[in-house]
């Protein structure tokens, strides 16, 4: 009976002492993980992206008049940082998503609405010319414009480098 307690207790012992183990090595798996975590939080902090403009105003994106659109759209696009530096835009895609109303039905006989999708690059500040000759007549209620891979020109001590710049959405509407 002695030699069965004895061994029952060895093994409560083995068993709390492989639980500390256990707890141990959890605890520094658990710490070091969140040193990975600090420091990609802190490397995701350093490289926000600096904020496009429509115009020179401070719209970054939403809903939109269509006059205001209108007049800040021919101003072009800025950017600047949380710092207020500003930002030499290099170009970028203008994405042009114009709802088309009622043009197909399906086999029931319900209207479809679709969308025309346009995307050009346009190098520098402004939109190109062929933008400028077709979308101030063209837009309407409902449309979207999507500016997006705003290449920005960063400037780091004597060497430049490049840099995207957050992406804008523009939402048509008559009035807000």
């Amino acid at each position: 009976m002695a030699k069965k307690t004895g061994t029952i207790l060895a093994g409560a012992i083995a068993m709390m002492f492989c639980a500390s183990l256990f707890a141990q090595q959890k605890g520094n798996a658990k710490a070091g993980n969140k040193a990975v975590k600090d420091t990609t939080a802190t490397a995701k902090k350093k490289a926000l992206r600096p904020v496009v403009y429509l115009g020179h105003s401070n719209y970054s994106g939403g809903p939109i008049t269509l006059q205001h659109f209108d007049s800040l759209m021919r101003q072009g696009i800025s950017a600047k940082d949380e710092k207020g530096t500003a930002y030499k835009i290099i170009g970028f895609n203008f994405n042009y998503y114009e709802r088309m109303f009622f043009t197909y039905e399906d086999s029931a006989g319900n209207p479809i609405v679709q969308t025309d999708i346009s995307t050009e690059y346009c190098p520098g500040d402004t939109v190109t010319s062929n933008i400028t000759n077709s979308i101030y007549t063209r837009i309407k209620n409902g449309d979207t414009v999507y500016i997006d891979r705003i290449l920005l020109e960063k400037t780091i001590g004597k060497d430049i480098d490049t840099i995207l710049g957050k992406e804008v959405k523009c939402v048509l509407k008559r009035s807000l």
